[in-house]
């Protein structure tokens, strides 16, 4: 029982640096990109909350594939550091704002996503 408790916790962890690295990555070439490119202010949040989606998303399928159990749970728990992180990262740059709290919890609907997609994935059989 707490070997599997044990695992479990790890693929936790590992979910969550996945998601990280990705949230990071993701808003690095986005800022990146929008400074070369010279597009407006009107396009950061929306670029900002597909950067959200994905860095939950990737961290909750990770955390939740090798479980093949539970991917709502194993998926939210695995988003809530980035979604801290993210969080903690606008707030600083910003003032408080409401849509700093809708992005926690666009992080954690994209984890929890990505765990039930990585649950209901079939893994292919070679022969």
């Amino acid at each position: 029982m707490q070997q599997g408790i044990k695992n479990n916790l790890i693929q936790l962890l590992k979910g969550s640096m996945i998601g990280i690295i990705v949230m990071v990555l993701a808003i690095f070439s986005t800022v990146l990109s929008l400074y070369k490119g010279g597009i407006s202010n009107g396009v950061y949040m929306p670029l900002l909350i597909i950067c959200a989606i994905l860095s939950g998303g990737s961290g909750g399928f990770f955390s939740a594939k090798s479980a093949r159990k539970n991917g709502l749970i194993n998926g939210i728990l695995s988003s809530i550091i980035p979604g801290i992180i993210l969080f903690l990262v606008i707030s600083v740059i910003t003032t408080f704002e409401p849509i700093n709290i809708a992005l926690i919890m666009i992080v954690l609907a994209g984890g929890a996503s990505g765990g039930i997609l990585a649950v209901n994935t079939k893994i292919k059989k070679r022969k």
